[in-house]
């Protein structure tokens, strides 16, 4: 039986992967510099990719791009994807 949550979104590489292959880096949320009270984000990362690793220390969902929208940590390759280090 398949259930809602077998399944996550890696938000560094945009793969949709299983639960064990997902793991979550809590940080503070910082906008124009400045942390917010209360505020985290919790950016989910695929733990055997270590692309998605390092992306992952990195990225932020408040970081915005040239045009205004959300940048959601840069496109990994899929050479980079299937790296093994």
């Amino acid at each position: 039986m398949v259930t809602a949550f077998d399944t996550w979104k890696c938000h560094i590489c945009g793969e949709e992967r299983p639960d064990a292959k997902i793991s979550v880096l809590t940080k503070p949320l910082i906008i124009n510099g400045q942390v917010v009270p209360g505020g985290e984000q919790n950016i989910r990362y695929c733990n055997d990719r270590p692309a998605c690793i390092e992306k992952a220390k990195e990225f932020s969902f408040s970081k915005a791009g040239d045009d205004g929208k959300r940048l959601l940590g840069g496109q990994i390759s899929e050479q980079d994807k299937n790296r093994v280090d």
